[in-house]
């Protein structure tokens, strides 16, 4: 059949090899932007967890304020790192949302705000919107590229999640007194 494949029981449809690779090659890409997401809602995650770090330095509880700071500092520096993780899956995935160089912008922000002693919240939990609006975009075109697939399905929840947790890290920032 040069070349070609019978598909659907011996039936007259066939899909050429070419075929098969391109649907080989839809799923790996599907595949990459699920990672994506995966990467960019977990540096959203990180960016929120700092924001609540951060809230402690602002009001600190028991603990010795020097640990806090250097918790929180520690905090803003990993989100920083997960942001950066987050970015080159999605240069893997051979894209560049304007997101992602927003979110990066942010957390550089954030970084040198906490290592000035200032208050980085604003800055991360922009960090983290912009991480987690990354997050939906590829966990919308691994939707796209694998429809009902439960890869793609799962790292969509993921990306919802992150945003859950983004808003709530933003009514942290305007509710968490000082």
């Amino acid at each position: 059949m040069n070349g070609a494949t019978t598909v659907a029981n011996s039936s007259s449809v066939t899909c050429p090899r070419s075929c098969k690779q391109d649907q080989r090659d839809e799923r790996h890409i599907a595949a990459l932007h699920v990672e994506a997401a995966r990467q960019h809602a977990a540096a959203a995650d990180a960016h929120a967890l700092a924001v609540e770090m951060h809230s402690e330095v602002v009001a600190p509880s028991e603990e010795a304020p020097d640990t806090i700071v250097f918790e929180a500092n520690n905090a803003s520096a990993d989100a920083a790192t997960q942001g950066d993780t987050a970015a080159e899956a999605s240069s893997i995935a051979g894209v560049s949302f304007s997101e992602i160089s927003e979110a990066l912008r942010e957390a550089a922000d954030a970084l040198r705000q906490a290592e000035d002693g200032e208050d980085p919240r604003d800055a991360h939990a922009v960090a983290a919107k912009f991480h987690a609006a990354a997050a939906r975009l590829h966990a919308g075109v691994a939707e796209v590229l694998a429809p009902g697939r439960e890869e793609a399905e799962d790292a969509r929840a993921e990306a919802e999640s992150a945003a859950m947790r983004c808003d709530d890290a933003v009514a942290c920032t305007l509710d968490c007194s000082s």
